[in-house]
């Protein structure tokens, strides 16, 4: 989502080349389910069994929000999910963007309101077993970890959420909010296209945006770091126009490459006239890379 730069640890080795220019659309998979709608981010934890959702619920408060986990027999494939009964739910609580820790025991999660916070799990990749806040930042909204010291920014500058960036680098002690200082700022608003979602490789060299879906297809560019993680060294590769397989114009949420490197996916969601959430759209597109 919006103001999202993230990553993680894989200690495997890649079997895809993560290039956007290979995508092939395998299938589109609709994740709604009762009260569940307008998806707003997910994270794949590193297996490749279990992923995660915000959105909004129309549970309780309207438009409350919900971060609900989907279990996979297959790692990697979604059409072999099942709606798991573990959630987070209330408030305003991880209302954009969620990530796990590369161990499971930690969740990182963005509001618009009250900045970053993390959140300790009992039971490793088990979001039921939320019973801490272990710390927030509600000075700045947006900061995503890269790992358990390292977490980024992405910050659009002018109007609308797809204008040129500034990408601010933080570090950090153990996932904790609460210990975040800024290292560097870049302001890229000269030379790099906006983005919606932003998504960073496991060893931080390669970067993917996506441009909001304005059209049937998404618009992925795909980006280098010439030092893992050093904001300075961004540039552009290449942008590329990745089929949707069908003709629904519906807004492309966020995007997450495996960490293994063979697969993109691509979240999706659709708003009403007038800009309320609409029940009818919750979708993964997948593709093989």
């Amino acid at each position: 989502m919006i103001n999202k730069l993230i990553g993680g640890t894989f200690s495997g080795t890649p079997v895809g080349s993560g290039n956007i220019s290979l995508a092939t659309h395998v299938a589109t998979h609709d994740i709604k389910s009762g009260g569940f709608y307008l998806p707003r981010s997910m994270h794949f934890d590193n297996s490749g069994t279990n992923f995660y959702v915000s959105a909004f619920s129309t549970d309780g408060s309207p438009y409350s929000r919900r971060v609900k986990q989907f279990e996979l027999s297959t790692a990697w494939d979604i059409s072999t999910k099942g709606f798991s009964t573990n959630t987070i739910d209330g408030g305003n609580i991880l209302e954009f963007d969620i990530k796990l820790s590369t161990s499971g025991d930690s969740v990182w999660g963005t509001t618009n309101s009250t900045g970053s916070r993390s959140y300790v799990l009992t039971t490793p990749f088990d979001i039921s077993t939320h019973v801490i806040v272990n710390a927030q930042n509600s000075g700045v909204t947006g900061i995503e970890p890269g790992s358990e010291t390292i977490a980024l920014r992405w910050v659009p500058t002018g109007a609308g959420n797809q204008a040129t960036p500034v990408i601010e680098k933080y570090s950090m002690t153990n996932w904790d909010a609460s210990t975040l200082a800024l290292e560097s700022s870049v302001d890229y608003t000269a030379t790099m296209p906006g983005s919606l979602a932003f998504h960073v490789s496991d060893n931080g060299l390669k970067a993917y945006g996506m441009l909001n879906r304005l059209t049937a297809d998404f618009i992925i560019n795909e980006y280098s770091f010439g030092t893992a993680w050093d904001i300075s060294t961004l540039t552009l590769d290449s942008t590329t126009t990745v089929d949707t397989a069908d003709a629904a114009k519906e807004d492309s949420m966020d995007l997450f490459v495996s960490p293994t490197g063979h697969k993109l996916f691509v979240l999706t969601s659709a708003f009403t006239t007038g800009g309320a959430p609409t029940a009818s759209i919750a979708k993964i597109y997948e593709y093989d890379l």
